[in-house]
């Protein structure tokens, strides 16, 4: 949304602020990157930025993330948190794969729009056998909806949350 350009942190090592939207682009493509090193794992990447689109792919099965990196840089956020289109997409972008796990991984920092369409969209995912795990920035709204859901008061420790994440998911 667009509220992750004007959230901000203090980055010590630079002595500059970072917005929160750069610090989920370097979060998500350091993520895909080392994902990328992994035979037995698929990842694909998608954004939901609001009032533009639902929906953006940002990196589809079957790419790199070295070949899309790009696209981690373009994001922006527009207004709004249309996490359910969001969560429908990757949960039919997911269904039909074979692999072992199927996992959605939602970084959000608002209350999602039409809250009980995403509840709706929560239980398909469950049924389905798609585990969710959620990063809720600076609001608490996601961990109404993901059980599994880490609150992060501000964008610093991001990058590090998330990669504590993707470390359990992988060991497990």
């Amino acid at each position: 949304s667009g509220s992750m350009a004007n959230m901000s942190y203090f980055d010590a090592a630079t002595g500059k602020p970072v917005p929160g939207i750069e610090a989920a682009r370097q979060a998500a493509l350091g993520l895909a990157l080392t994902i990328d090193s992994f035979n037995h794992v698929e990842l694909a990447g998608m954004a939901f930025p609001g009032q533009n689109a639902d929906v953006i792919d940002i990196q589809s099965f079957g790419q790199t993330a070295r070949a899309t990196s790009g696209r981690y840089g373009g994001l922006q956020g527009n207004g709004g948190t249309p996490l359910a289109p969001a969560l429908q997409y990757a949960a039919q972008n997911l269904v039909n794969r074979q692999n072992e796990r199927k996992i959605i991984i939602v970084l959000s920092d608002g209350e999602p729009q039409n809250k009980s369409l995403v509840k709706e969209t929560i239980e398909r995912c469950k049924r389905s056998n798609i585990e969710l795990y959620g990063l809720a920035l600076t609001s608490n709204a996601l961990t109404q909806y993901i059980e599994d859901t880490v609150y992060l008061k501000d964008a610093q420790s991001l990058a590090d949350t998330l990669f504590c994440l993707a470390d359990r998911l992988l060991r497990h």
